[in-house]
């Protein structure tokens, strides 16, 4: 019988503190809360791209759910809309304050990424076909380039084959995915010579590349890629989880001709921050 009550009260405790968790929306529009959001400029648009700075304006400590699905909008229209691609749960002290980096996406593939001056507004939840997808890339951490790509797919109705990357099993499951929402059909393997979209190409017609050098003492995970002027992820270069411990030479490689002529960034990521970035400027031979 103790036992039985034991259990019992845990079970009572845990579904009073679940209770007391506030939607986000609803904890604002109930003036429990006020916040401000803004870009990251730190991480990129597919990673962590929205700082959200949260006052408590009750006198007792308040837990508010940030949940999957939750868009905000740009307060300038050049710069790109988002969608939440991972609950939070954020518990702020009472009359305090709390900061937190929030894991999102851009659904505004041709605006402008995220950058530290521009401020956001909540929006609405996603629908339906939107929250699916943000819910896969949550449950299977799929924090990256592909993941993007699918985001774009369902959104600004972009071509299927764009759903490209390193990790084939990501790719597939995510063209699935949009496939199943939007009616289309997955295409066949990219051809060999599909720079854009195959992934395991190791001839290039224009080699350009060169070297990221690091030292750090736990696992990480790694990303090289490339963005145009305006921020935007175009190709991923590197891509590596739990790298060991220690000091790397990462070594890098694109083709150049297959893209236009102009300035670029490669940057590398480390956990989720841009740990260092390079400009490079492609030319004509």
């Amino acid at each position: 019988m103790k036992n039985i009550l034991i259990l019992t009260a845990i079970i009572l405790s845990y579904n009073i503190a679940k209770s007391q968790e506030e939607p986000f929306n609803a904890a604002v529009k109930q003036k429990m809360i006020s916040f401000v959001a803004s870009g990251n400029s730190k991480s990129t648009h597919f990673l962590k791209p929205l700082i959200l700075k949260l006052q408590n304006l009750l006198n007792t400590s308040k837990t508010v759910k940030i949940e999957n699905g939750q868009t905000f909008i740009a307060s300038d229209s050049a710069y790109q809309n988002l969608v939440v691609t991972k609950e939070m749960i954020v518990t702020i002290p009472a009359n305090g304050n709390k900061t937190v980096e929030l894991y999102a996406m851009c659904i505004e593939h041709y605006d402008n990424a995220p950058v530290d001056n521009v401020i956001y507004k909540e929006g609405k939840m996603a629908g339906p076909s939107l929250k699916g997808l943000t819910m896969i890339i949550e449950k299977n951490n799929y924090f990256d380039q592909i993941a993007q790509e699918a985001v774009w797919c369902i959104v600004n109705d972009n071509p299927i084959e764009d759903i490209a990357g390193f990790n084939n099993e990501e790719v597939l499951e995510l063209q699935k995915y949009v496939c199943s929402v939007t009616g289309k059909k997955i295409p066949p393997p990219p051809a060999a010579d599909d720079y854009i979209h195959n992934y395991n190409i190791k001839t290039f017609k224009r080699t350009i590349g060169g070297y990221f050098e690091f030292d750090f003492n736990k696992k990480s995970n790694v990303k090289v890629a490339m963005f145009n002027n305006r921020g935007i992820v175009i190709r991923e270069l590197y891509n590596q989880t739990n790298v060991a411990p220690g000091f790397h030479k990462i070594k890098f490689e694109f083709d150049g001709s297959a893209f236009e002529y102009g300035n670029y960034k490669i940057k590398m990521i480390i956990d989720g921050n841009i740990y260092y970035e390079r400009n490079i400027e492609l030319k004509e031979p």
